[in-house]
């Protein structure tokens, strides 16, 4: 039971940290096409 909560808690963690990841590639990537589209 406890390890089943805890293996959940791990599985949140990682959800968040995969989507604030992929948050801040989206950002520089959109980033670095407006410098490719200003320059």
């Amino acid at each position: 039971m406890v390890k089943r909560l805890f293996k959940k808690k791990i599985g949140n963690i990682s959800k968040i940290r995969n989507n604030t990841l992929q948050f801040f590639i989206g950002k520089f990537f959109f980033k670095f096409q407006y410098l490719k589209i200003t320059f």
